[in-house]
């Protein structure tokens, strides 16, 4: 039976990103067996779909709580293919090729071959190259936060593997939070540019017949890549403004679409943009303006927004490179004293996540480069400006009627 895409995809007409995200890391025993794994699974999800009709385990349905739109889903890397007593096979998109590897000392730590993009020299291990993850997104902080205590209590609860080792484990955790002004920590509208609500959006997301490798149980599923990217904001600002406009393909506070560079190197904006009695692109009457023009010099097509979209379509098949984004900035405790660490937890969605790792290392995208520009022309820091601290992709069951949690059909019985 065809399933149904997992909530928290906000692919739909009328879907409203949540403002708050987390992404929880599990981490089963080395002796917890496959059958056991979906018990342990079936009661996690007990207590998930508990908190999104809004009633707490331990208060009971006499004093509901507000749920702030709480949304989860469930999705399974690599590793859990691994395991020899699954009833299906691993999907077509879980190939080797798709995966990041772990970070290798002294070698080449780059998050993908041929990517521009660097783990942090302090990361030793990849902990988002897991066997389970749980996404969360809500309207509220307590509300993300809540689904991560009664997980945790309840894995506390029941009990320690024949090994002494907790049966599964939140290994890592990580955060993020929309922005209101729509800008990210470089104070550009960077990532304003999406596929339109509803079909064009489903197209890109749902894994078709067409590319589903004859794995029919897959179809309606997806694809998530995620990846925890700081932001060198101190190299950043180093870079002058009319640089950093080039660099991005937009103009930095109205976020027009630069088209080209004028004689003295100054970017010039497409005249029409913002339109009359607006201020910026995100304004009501700007949303042509968002997606960056076809018809641009050889300079602007170097920018960030023309590499990572080389406006090809029809934007179902996997060669257009289009994917659907929900990104959520991050800001959090750095390693070293007194400072933080600012970035974007990068998540997207697509039936085949060649989709988005295609744009990380094909020269021709964002291949051996961080940001954008060209390729020679990386000094001051613009060739670490994003680096990475994890990333992982996985498998997002769609959700079945019968069962009870995504991807359940995939256990022995």
């Amino acid at each position: 039976m065809l399933g149904n895409i997992q909530e928290g995809i906000h692919w739909y007409a009328g879907a409203k990103p949540s403002s708050h995200y987390k992404l929880l890391i599990l981490r089963p025993a080395d002796d917890v067996g496959t059958r056991q794994l979906r018990q342990i699974i079936r009661g996690m999800w007990r207590i998930i779909d508990s908190l999104r009709g809004g009633i707490v385990p331990s208060l009971g349905p006499n004093y509901p709580v507000d749920p702030k739109n709480l949304e989860v889903l469930i999705g399974y890397g690599h590793k859990f293919f691994e395991r020899d007593d699954l009833e299906r096979p691993t999907p077509e998109g879980m190939i080797q090729g798709n995966r990041f590897p772990q970070p290798q000392d002294n070698r080449d730590r780059s998050v993908l071959p041929g990517s521009g993009i660097v783990y942090d020299d302090d990361v030793a291990e990849n902990v988002a190259d897991a066997e389970l993850v749980l996404q969360v997104t809500a309207n509220s902080e307590l509300g993300v936060n809540r689904v991560h205590f009664e997980v945790s209590k309840y894995l506390n609860d029941i009990g320690l593997s024949a090994n002494g080792d907790s049966l599964i484990s939140i290994d890592e955790s990580f955060s993020g939070f929309g922005r209101e002004d729509r800008r990210s920590w470089i104070d550009f509208h960077d990532g304003i540019s999406n596929l339109r609500k509803g079909e064009e959006r489903r197209q890109v997301v749902a894994i078709k017949p067409d590319n589903s490798g004859g794995q029919e149980w897959t179809l309606n599923g997806t694809y998530m890549v995620f990846m925890h990217l700081p932001v060198n904001i101190q190299a950043w600002n180093a870079i002058p403004e009319q640089r950093q406009e080039a660099l991005v393909g937009r103009t930095k506070r109205s976020g027009c679409p630069i088209l080209r560079l004028d004689n003295r190197g100054a970017p010039v904006a497409d005249p029409r943009c913002p339109i009359s009695g607006t201020r910026e692109i995100t304004d009501a009457g700007n949303e042509k303006f968002r997606e960056p023009s076809s018809v641009v010099s050889d300079e602007i097509k170097l920018s960030h927004v023309q590499r990572a979209n080389h406006h090809r379509s029809p934007v179902f098949k996997p060669d257009s490179r289009r994917i659907y984004r929900q990104g959520f900035e991050f800001l959090e405790k750095s390693d070293e004293s007194g400072k933080i660490r600012v970035g974007l937890n990068f998540v997207s969605f697509q039936d085949d996540p060649d989709r988005v790792l295609f744009i990380l290392t094909h020269s021709d995208w964002l291949g051996n480069l961080s940001f954008g520009g060209h390729q020679n022309d990386q000094q001051g820091g613009l060739e670490r400006l994003i680096t990475t601290r994890a990333a992982g992709t996985y498998y997002i069951p769609p959700v079945q009627i019968n069962s009870s949690f995504p991807g359940e059909d995939m256990f022995p019985q």
